[in-house]
């Protein structure tokens, strides 16, 4: 009798420490990673931006910018966050461009590498949020450096 009460506790205690080493780790999430709280000064790991609506560190999401004139060989447009925030522009070799943000607006210039119309998809509008951002203002320019009438690029949000 007395070996059957002197199992039970030991038995019970295995099954304790069993049931616990069987239980996964939970999850750390650490401030700068992906789906993880921004750092202490609102900063991400490479490649992620921190959200401000949520605080949380996120990919961003690339768009393009509205139709361009197919007459168009250089732009200026003048971006303004909306829902989303404008992160960055990214360029693709068929254009030579540059941006620079000063919240809430990113102005971005770029021109054709060559004397051909410029793809909407040549210009990548890198974004943080699920919203939209828009175009305050375009002025496109033709291959002769005239403005273009309307400004180039489709505006609005």
């Amino acid at each position: 009798m007395i070996r059957r009460l002197l199992a039970l506790p030991s038995f019970a205690a295995l099954a304790l420490v069993l049931s616990a080493c069987g239980s996964p780790e939970p999850s750390v999430c650490a401030p700068g990673g992906e789906g993880c709280p921004c750092s202490s000064a609102s900063t991400c790991g490479d490649g992620l931006v921190c959200s401000s609506d949520s605080n949380v560190c996120l990919a961003p999401r690339s768009v393009s910018l509205p139709a361009i004139d197919p007459a168009a060989r250089s732009c200026e447009v003048l971006l303004e966050d909306g829902t989303a925030h404008v992160v960055d522009a990214v360029f693709d070799a068929s254009v030579l461009g540059q941006s620079v943000r000063q919240a809430p607006r990113t102005a971005v210039t770029f021109f054709s590498a060559s004397d051909a119309p410029i793809r909407s998809s040549a210009v990548r509008i890198q974004l943080a949020g699920d919203g939209v951002m828009t175009v305050r203002t375009a002025r496109c320019f033709d291959r002769a450096g005239r403005p273009l009438a309307g400004g180039g690029i489709a505006s609005g949000g």
